[in-house]
This record gives C-alpha cells, structure tokens and sequence, in this order.
C-alpha cells in the first residue's frame, strides 16, 4: 500500500487544484478504507470454501480484470496527463 499510496497522492497533488486537495484526500481515505473492509470480509467468506492458495489465486485474478477494465475504459475515453490549472 505505501508505495501505491504515494504514487496516488503525488498524481492528487499534480492533477488536482489545490482549493480541492481536502475533499479528494478525504474521498479518497473513505474509498481506500472501505474498500480495505470489503476486501478483508469477502476474503474471510472465501476462506472458508477454498484453500489459502486458492484464495490467493482468485483475489489475483479478481484484481487484473479489475485494473485491464479500468484501463480499456481509460484508452478509450482516450484519458491523458491534463495540465495542471
């Protein structure tokens, strides 16, 4: 998370106006710590019905289809850097 939480805030500090910076930080700890929770009760649930391994294997799996969708959306809205403001 530290290095990946790093990357986040210095791409906040860089594409986000600076009158913003609160609310987006904000938003961003309620997403991060929320999604922390989902993850650890849906890893509990599955815990019980597969092994360690096979756990391990699906959260992998759940997570590159996560990103590969994030990123077919981003080329094809054709996101790029925006300048700062």
């Amino acid at each position: 998370v530290g290095p990946i939480g790093i990357a986040i805030n210095s791409m906040i500090h860089e594409l986000v106006s600076e009158r913003m910076w609160g609310r987006v930080f904000s938003s961003m700890g309620i997403v991060m710590n929320c999604s922390l929770l989902l993850g650890i009760g849906a890893g509990g649930f599955f815990a019980d019905g597969l092994t360690p391994a096979g756990t391990l294997y699906l959260f992998a799996g759940l997570l590159l289809a996560a990103g590969g969708i994030g990123l077919m959306f981003a080329y094809a809205r054709g996101c790029r850097r925006r300048p700062v403001i």
